[in-house]
This record gives structure tokens, C-alpha cells and sequence, in this order.
């Protein structure tokens, strides 16, 4: 059986998984905070895009679905093993289920909506996460291993980007930007050796941010030409330390940092 999830006024407070020993509940707040935050959402939900945001972001269907990825792709979360790095975090789920766990957790997004999920989508996850305590930077993925260094961070087990990649190499991408359609499928990766340079850049930052031994997780959501990505992401990894260890399709890459 799936979750169950418990409503109040307009926000999904909680959810327990199966057996009910999963609770991850929208964190209390202050009323004049409440209200505040409350009016935010709304004005999201009521935008252009409402409708699809309030299903993009659907707590239910995404922790449940989270979950389910958890368990197929990286199951040590539910055992511990130390920090973790969300890649293109999003509304923020699989940090909280990481954190539930008892993981040190840090998230990393864009700082605007262009190429990407757009503005309205940057905002919600914001919102979300700001909520719920997490720690996420908008800073892009440029200097984002240079953030985790100044911090004296420790070296991350497991680095995650789920469904990001495409948004994150957006400038190597050809067809009408992502944030446009949200349809990955309607565009194609450039062949060339600078999208390959700048995989190898997306890598090596996780190389620098991790621990030997620990490992790289790359869900591609896929587009017209995954196989060329296919080859290609598995030669930067393989050229910025890592080692192949998993593969399912040509979407999703596990890879073990041995350097």
C-alpha cells in the first residue's frame, strides 16, 4: 500500500511510508510566519503555471516516488553512512528522507529558472525548502564544489542528481529551453567535445566534493540522443577518477570514486 497523508488547510503536513515508521511532516512554524509562507504558496499556485507547479510538487506522489528510487538505486540511506550531496535538490525530498535517516544533508540549485524548471518552479522549491530547514545553495554548479571547501565540509558518501543533469548542462542542449515545455524529450544533446568538457567539469566538481570510495549517482530524465549522452557521461566520470559500477539503460550511471 502506498502512503498516507494527512491535510490541513491547503498544505500536505505529512506522510508516513509503508509499516508507518516514516513521518516527514511540513515543520511547524510561527503564525505571522505561517501566514506569511502561506500566502507565498498561494500566489504560486494561483500563477500561470499553478496547476502544473501544485502537481510538479505534489509531497505524496514525490516521496513516495523518492522512496522507490531510494530503494532500487541507493538503498545505504536507509542504513547511514554519513553525507550526502543533492545535485539539482528541487523541492527537497530526498534530502529530508536522507536527513530522517540521520545524514548530514546539502543542496545545490540554480540560481534562476532559465533553461531549467523556470522561475515559478525555483521559487515553490525555495519555499519548500527553506521550510523545512534545509540546507540548499542557488548557486548554480559552477563553484559549487569551491562552497563545500570554504565550509570545511566533510567529504561526501554520496553524491545524488536526480533528474537535473539535462537543466544543469541546459547551455549544451539544443531545442526550445527547457523551462518552456518541461519536456526533455523535445530536446537534444549537442555532440561535441565541449558538452563533453563541461560533463567533465559537472564530475570533476564531484570528485573534489567526495570521498574515495564513494559514489556518484546521475538519473538523466533522457533526451532524443541518450545513447551519445550514455557514452559520454561514462567517459567524463571515467576521466575525472570515477569508476563505472551500475548502469540501468542508458538513463542512470552509479560510479565509485577511486582517486
Amino acid at each position: 500500500m502506498g502512503g498516507t497523508i494527512f491535510l490541513q488547510e491547503n498544505a500536505i503536513l505529512s506522510l508516513v511510508d509503508k509499516g508507518g515508521e516514516m513521518k516527514l511532516p511540513l515543520l511547524e512554524m510561527k503564525a505571522k510566519d505561517l501566514k506569511k509562507w502561506e500566502s507565498e504558496y498561494n500566489r504560486l499556485i494561483e500563477s500561470p503555471r499553478g496547476k502544473w507547479l501544485k502537481k510538479k510538487t505534489d509531497r505524496r506522489r514525490r516521496l513516495r516516488e523518492i522512496s522507490t528510487f531510494i530503494d532500487k538505486y541507493c538503498p545505504e540511506i536507509r542504513t547511514g553512512f554519513g553525507s550526502l550531496i543533492d545535485v539539482g535538490c528541487g523541492p527537497g525530498e530526498l534530502m529530508e528522507i536522507a536527513r530522517y535517516h540521520g545524514h548530514d544533508t546539502w543542496g545545490i540549485d540554480a540560481i534562476s529558472g532559465n533553461g531549467g524548471m523556470g522561475d515559478e518552479y525555483l521559487s515553490m522549491c525555495k519555499l519548500l525548502t527553506k521550510r523545512q530547514g534545509l540546507r540548499v545553495d542557488y548557486i548554480g554548479c559552477r563553484g559549487w564544489n569551491i562552497n563545500w571547501e570554504s565550509r570545511n565540509n566533510p567529504a561526501a558518501h554520496l553524491i545524488v542528481c536526480r533528474g537535473a543533469i539535462e537543466q544543469i548542462m541546459h547551455e549544451s542542449m539544443d531545442g526550445v529551453p527547457h523551462d518552456i515545455h518541461h519536456n526533455c524529450m523535445a530536446m537534444s544533446w549537442q555532440e561535441t567535445n565541449e558538452t563533453v568538457d563541461r560533463l567533465v567539469d559537472f564530475c570533476s566538481k564531484a570528485r573534489i566534493c567526495g570521498r574515495p570510495n564513494g559514489h556518484l549517482l546521475i538519473h538523466a530524465n533522457g533526451a532524443r540522443n541518450t545513447g551519445w549522452y550514455d557514452e559520454a557521461i561514462v567517459r567524463a566520470a571515467r576521466e575525472s577518477g570515477f569508476q563505472l559500477v551500475m548502469r540501468d539503460g542508458e538513463r542512470l550511471h552509479q560510479f565509485r570514486l577511486v582517486l
